[in-house]
């Protein structure tokens, strides 16, 4: 029985979203017990209409108001509009009972388009409670082409809702004639919030929207002039700045293509780079040396915020005003405030490094539409999706580019459309189709979201447009899951009452896998199934899919051999537990015998250190290495190496699993531009164990070669298959990689993952250095001759270079 008590009437909304939650709403008569206490609750609650509790609230009355109980729904939707309308302003009311009303009559959502006055209700409602991070303004100034051919502004728009489904998106078209709204409502009819008002230049100066005499005679000046070469950049420079003032919110450009969340909560200023040696510097640059300065086409500002205020009195005047400095009133008016505003009282809102937000200055974004532009356009879009939270297309110098098949932009229309179906599988029969990565990896622990660079999420469904409730069910094999922050750990979550494509991604980007979470079973082999379900009332299959999870501590074990060099490893060891917390680093050391470095402490929690004989050489230290690893996969590396900010190891552990092959390697800059690009092609003629520049096409992103330098990783039963060979203790690399393509190994190297080579230069003697290990290494070409001869060949042939011979007195 329901408890009913007078603390029920203390805090209503508490109690019906406990309820809501329990599911006590499929009787009818708890939904009118629900109903009456909805009322209260929504009372209480008529200051933040998109609180967690109203949004249970919403969910409550939508399961009481299906099109099976009509006069139940009708009984919801005129108790909570009689009790509440005197406190709740038109957006709030909307927002409040659209879901029963989409239950009702169907999906048919109102037009993006609104008047002027309920603009700004929306505006108001949706800045003013503690969400006020989520609400988005852009501008539309030039007009939008139909969205047959309107590539760009799809993608913008679905890179916003695909990582904010939640947003409460708002815009402001300023052309002569209204925009063509299809491409607009398209967004409505999914259940995302977008609303926006035509307002022609030449009705700004009646909108009311300056805040000084200065201001308002600015407005009238520049719509009376309206085809000077940088209006329309201008008065969205105004625009920004107004509309963040007078409401807080996020202001994003419409080139501006999302790969990640924004931060939840929080202002922010991004900053850009004027890069080239070519480029300009001023001394309003936030840093003159390195030509950084305030960026506006991405910012997070609260309501009333002091750095929007002093840039609209103080440049969008008719005195201050220079209408031929592009930059005068964005970039300089912007980075001038941030600056006054540090010196004045020590701080401005938090300035975010380029890469995040501008990973391309603006000269070099034409390499984003062309297919060539990048060595691998799908592999630096995964490094995008890793260092960014946005890419910006800068339309101004491209807008005139054509998006090339295969490009940046060509690939990011395509995976992050709510609309084409893409990767997933859809129910027979079903309408609709979930958009999956081939793997979720959790790089952080055991846990991770279905969020950025995995995003997992509902495309348009052409059949689910009755407004029906649909029911989200997400479940583990052997994780646990969650809903939300505060949500209860549960082998499977269950989300009833869903009327949108929207809704459900706002679900989708709430839930969290765990798996050490509480309940959940050994994931002894790395990798979990997560299975979705998207089902109609009377169980009809909308779509289904499944994703691996796998857990990069769990799957992937780094292994190094060194020669007395703790204090690198040491190094090496920080850098994998800062990237990649919890996995395990095994050492072996051969200076000395084994018996002593089994009794060294470790250098962490997870670094073990794996005894050998005294100066057996790296080959038998590595097949120890492997043996010892209790992962499927192993990356190796040398003991003067570290992760940095491109060490996206999950990026190979994706191609290796979505591939089959054996091996996959970073790349190693600083090698390449000292030495040489080493990868390629091996092969023996009568004579030469050759190396050669080269490669089979790309598979994954990924170039196809035979070799890669002895920086990788590797299938753990590869290598266990066919080990390095113990004799040779140094000049191992070329018979490694030689018998690996005589067994069969197919081999991966991958540009845009990156390791960082801290060479230690043995062969410069110092007083810090061990000059045992330097004669050790000296060895090398020894080793490389034995090599030779069992192969019956004569000379090692690196990209056209002899390297050493047999006989040659090396």
């Amino acid at each position: 029985m329901l408890d009913t008590t007078v603390r029920a009437r203390r805090r209503p909304a508490l109690i019906v979203a406990r309820w809501a939650r329990q599911g006590v709403t499929r009787h009818s008569t708890n939904c009118f017990v629900l109903l009456h206490f909805g009322a209260s609750a929504l009372h209480d609650n008529m200051k933040s209409p998109g609180s967690s509790i109203n949004v249970s609230l919403r969910r409550t009355l939508a399961r009481c108001s299906t099109p099976s109980r009509p006069a139940i729904a009708a009984a919801a939707v005129l108790a909570l509009v009689t009790l509440n309308y005197a406190y709740l302003n038109a957006n709030a009311r909307r927002d409040l009972i659209s879901p029963p009303v989409a239950g009702l009559r169907g999906n048919n959502f109102a037009s993006a388009f609104v008047p002027l006055q309920e603009f700004e209700d929306h505006c108001r409602a949706a800045s003013s409670g503690r969400t006020w991070e989520s609400v988005f303004f852009f501008f539309i100034t030039r007009g939008w082409a139909e969205e047959a051919g309107d590539v760009r502004s799809k993608l913008f728009l679905d890179s916003l809702f695909l990582h904010h489904p939640e947003a409460r998106v708002l815009f402001v078209a300023t052309t002569e004639h209204r925009p063509s709204p299809s491409l607009l409502d398209s967004y409505t009819r999914l259940g995302y919030s977008l609303h926006g008002v035509h307002l022609p230049v030449s009705e700004l100066p009646r909108s009311g929207w300056w805040l000084s005499d200065d201001n308002r005679a600015w407005l009238e000046e520049q719509s009376a002039s309206s085809d000077a070469k940088f209006f329309f950049t201008h008065l969205t420079d105004y625009l920004r700045f107004f509309l963040l003032h007078r409401h807080g919110g996020t202001y994003t450009d419409s080139d501006s293509i999302f790969v990640q969340p924004l931060p939840p909560a929080g202002e922010f200023i991004g900053l850009d780079v004027d890069a080239g040696d070519d480029a300009p510097r001023y001394d309003w640059f936030i840093d003159y040396d390195k030509r950084t300065y305030a960026a506006p086409g991405v910012m997070r500002l609260a309501r009333g915020n002091a750095v929007a205020r002093a840039a609209l009195l103080q440049s969008f005047t008719p005195a201050a005003y220079e209408r031929d400095c592009f930059s005068c009133v964005g970039p300089k008016a912007l980075s001038e405030q941030v600056k006054a505003a540090i010196q004045a009282i020590g701080e401005a809102p938090p300035l975010l490094e380029p890469h995040t937000l501008y990973p391309l200055p603006w000269r070099q974004a034409a390499k984003l539409f062309a297919a060539n532009g990048f060595k691998s356009a799908p592999l630096y879009l995964e490094r995008l999706r890793r260092n960014s939270l946005a890419v910006h297309l800068f339309g101004g110098a491209t807008r005139e580019l054509t998006i090339e098949p295969g490009s940046v932009v060509a690939l990011l229309a395509e995976q992050q459309s709510l609309a084409a179906v893409g990767r997933g599988d859809t129910a027979e029969g079903g309408a609709c189709t979930f958009s999956a990565p081939d793997l979720a990896v959790a790089r952080n622990g055991s846990a991770t979201t279905l969020t950025g660079a995995y995003a997992v999420f509902l495309r348009a469904c052409a059949g689910w447009n009755d407004g029906a409730a649909a029911t989200l069910t997400v479940s583990a094999a052997r994780g646990q899951l969650r809903s939300g922050a505060d949500g209860t750990w549960q082998r499977s979550v269950r989300l009833p009452a869903l009327y949108s494509v929207a809704a459900v991604n706002a679900e989708l980007s709430l839930i969290t896998y765990d798996a050490g979470g509480p309940g959940a079973e050994p994931l002894d082999d790395g990798i979990d199934t997560l299975a979705l379900s998207l089902q109609l009332p009377d169980e009809s299959l909308l779509a289904s899919a499944s994703v691996d999870v796998g857990v990069f501590n769990r799957l992937v074990t780094v292994m190094t051999h060194t020669n007395g060099r703790s204090r690198l490893v040491a190094g090496l060891y920080a850098s994998i537990q800062e990237r990649f917390p919890g996995t395990e680093l095994l050492v072996s050391d051969d200076s000395a015998p084994g018996h002593e470095i089994d009794g060294r402490p470790p250098l962490g929690t997870y670094m073990r250190w794996v005894p050998v004989p005294a100066d057996c050489g790296l080959s038998l230290a590595r097949n120890t290495l492997v043996a010892a690893a209790r992962t499927p996969y192993v990356y190796l590396l040398d003991d003067d190496f570290v992760l940095g900010e491109n060490s996206h190891l999950d990026v190979l552990l994706q191609v290796l699993h979505a591939t089959g092959f054996d091996i996959a390697s970073a790349l190693i800059p600083a090698d390449v531009e000292s030495l040489v690009d080493f990868r390629g092609l091996v092969d023996a003629t009568e004579t030469d164990l050759r190396l050669r520049p080269g490669n089979k096409g790309q598979v994954h992103g990924c170039l196809h070669v035979e070799f890669t330098p002895n920086v990788f990783m590797s299938r753990r039963a590869s290598l266990m298959r066919s080990p390095w060979d113990p004799e040779l203790k140094l000049g191992e690399h070329e018979d490694f990689f030689l018998r690996a393509k005589q067994a069969g190994f197919r081999v991966l190297s991958c540009d845009y993952v990156e390791v960082v080579h801290k060479q230690d230069k043995w062969w410069v003697p110092s007083e810090t250095k061990d000059a045992v290990y330097a004669d050790r290494r000296r060895r090398v070409y020894e080793f490389m001759k034995r090599s030779l001869q069992k192969h019956g060949l004569q000379r090692l042939n690196s990209f056209g270079i002899i390297i050493t011979q047999v006989g040659d007195g090396l």
